[in-house]
């Protein structure tokens, strides 16, 4: 059985100064753990429980350009000049949504003409009345 298709990636997302796709790969999820010292789960859980520090929030957000196509010192720039301080919770979120679609994917829309597939299997032996 094929599994659903998913994404890591969030599309039309604000940040800074327009509107961009963020994507988490693994390359990046391995750049995140170097640069904070613990890995992607713990930054999730440290974004989903409001105990983050500023670097899980800069970091993650930079990466997730990164991954998104934006060339790295467009990404530095912009996250320098736009996710800093007065502006830090705006950001906890989309830095949680971010790391969790790289953890557990975002589904995939299925094609259009594409079907459904079930999800669970159907008893289609007749009742005895």
């Amino acid at each position: 059985m094929q599994q659903p298709s998913r994404s890591a990636k969030l599309e039309d997302e604000f940040v800074g100064e327009g509107y961009h796709t963020l994507c988490l790969r693994i390359d990046e999820l391995i750049q995140l753990q170097e640069k904070l010292g613990v890995g992607p789960n713990i930054v999730a859980q440290r974004l989903l429980r409001g105990e983050w520090l500023v670097e899980d929030i800069q970091q993650t957000i930079r990466l997730g350009l990164i991954g998104g196509g934006m060339p790295q010192r467009e990404a530095f720039d912009l996250v320098s000049r736009c996710v800093k301080e007065g502006y830090l919770i705006d950001y906890t979120v989309l830095a949680g949504r971010l790391i969790m679609a790289a953890l557990s994917g975002i589904e995939d829309e299925p094609l259009p003409g594409e079907a459904e597939a079930p999800t669970m299997m159907e008893d289609t032996t007749p009742s005895e009345d």
